[in-house]
């Protein structure tokens, strides 16, 4: 495999977001329909998703030398409880949850 092949973290992380896109679709039918859980409805959520994820991955290639997502999720609760300690809001540490929730497809 050549080394263009391979794929940035920064890069898999926006093709994880990409691929949960909704924008236009009506998020009240899927409320009833049940299937809002892998969707992503507005561009400020995902620009706010993209970000706080990019600050979770430099930190795991950096730290842990992780090159995939996969790589990654073990890591998840250590960035959680290491930006409570950092003193970052309820708010901000609950949207990094969220925005690092993702399932790959």
């Amino acid at each position: 495999m050549s080394h263009k092949s391979k794929k940035s973290l920064v890069r898999q992380v926006q093709e994880a977001y990409d691929s949960m896109l909704a924008i236009g679709q009506s998020k009240h039918q899927d409320k009833i329909d049940g299937v809002t859980g892998d969707k992503i409805y507005s561009w400020s959520t995902y620009n706010n998703y993209m970000r706080h994820a990019n600050y979770f991955v430099k930190y795991c290639k950096d730290e842990h030398g992780c090159r995939t997502l996969e790589q990654c999720k073990p890591h998840i609760n250590e960035w959680l409880s290491k930006r409570i300690q950092e003193g970052l809001s309820s708010f901000t540490v609950k949207l990094e949850a969220a925005a690092l929730a993702w399932e790959e497809k």
